[in-house]
């Protein structure tokens, strides 16, 4: 009883940790080219795991992801060479590597699709499998997350109306597992809240019937507009709003819209 007592420290009192957004873990999703990865390279010190091969335009530090077996060889060399250039690592686009997963699995168990075999098995197994890989780079708490994914319109039906709601193109399987660990859960659209209707981006934190989001930190506004990358750092913008930094607020004159917000739909 004395070496646990010995090696266990109760807090006195309540606390709140500052909050370093680079070591957040972040789910943003919208349509392709809105600017998600733009926004997660304005973090700097960010390793790119790309599945799409996106990153070729975004001055970044990026590395291809063309199989399962390759991102796990990352998460390995990361957890034992614990890199020091980079605070976060960002997968974009995560929907396919829970695909690489799965066809890892089944090419594994000899099979062509995870319902092949009984009991869920092979859907249990590869489960199980992207879990353990996510939570191995969560666990090593030097680095945070940051992931990107799609967007797609669902209908949900209600007893009076069938609503069309907003998220993330993740698969059921990849979703229920990535969304427990996300601090924050963001939308990414289109906004025509520039001079003379000038299309512009904006981002929602907060959910909404017909919109997919969350905010942990509960220091996030409902949505803000994103400048263009040669205007202001977007993430640094936001990055003001959880530190509270308001002084270093960037100034952005399109900062403001009474416009109408479009959401471009794939």
């Amino acid at each position: 009883m004395g070496l646990i007592s010995e090696s266990i420290i109760f807090p006195k009192e309540p606390v709140l940790d500052t909050t370093d957004m680079r070591r957040l873990k972040w789910l943003v999703y919208g349509p392709p080219g809105v600017g998600k990865s733009t926004l997660f390279a304005g973090a700097r010190d960010v390793l790119f795991l790309t599945t799409d091969g996106g990153m070729q335009f975004i001055k970044s530090m990026h590395r291809p992801i063309d199989s399962w077996l390759t991102f796990k060889k990352y998460v390995k060399a990361l957890q034992v060479e614990k890199p020091n250039q980079f605070k976060t690592i960002c997968i974009d686009v995560a929907d396919a590597l829970m695909r690489m997963c799965i066809k890892s699995t089944c090419e594994k168990r000899n099979i062509q699709h995870q319902s092949d075999e009984a009991f869920g098995k092979a859907y249990d197994i590869s489960t199980s499998e992207f879990e353990t890989e996510m939570e191995k780079i969560i666990g090593m708490k030097k680095y945070g997350l940051f992931l990107t994914s799609h967007a797609k319109d669902k209908e949900r039906k209600t007893r009076f109306s069938t609503i069309s709601r907003l998220e993330p193109t993740l698969s059921n399987q990849a979703y229920k597992i990535l969304y427990p660990m996300m601090d924050i859960v963001a939308y990414m659209g289109f906004d025509t809240a520039g001079p003379d209707s000038e299309m512009g981006r904006r981002i929602f934190f907060q959910p909404t019937e017909s919109m997919e989001a969350k905010d942990r930190t509960t220091r996030l506004p409902e949505s803000l507009f994103i400048p263009k990358p040669e205007e202001a750092n977007g993430f640094e913008l936001i990055e003001t709003y959880l530190t509270g930094n308001t002084a270093s607020r960037p100034a952005v004159k399109q900062i403001q819209t009474k416009k109408k917000f479009i959401i471009r739909k794939k």
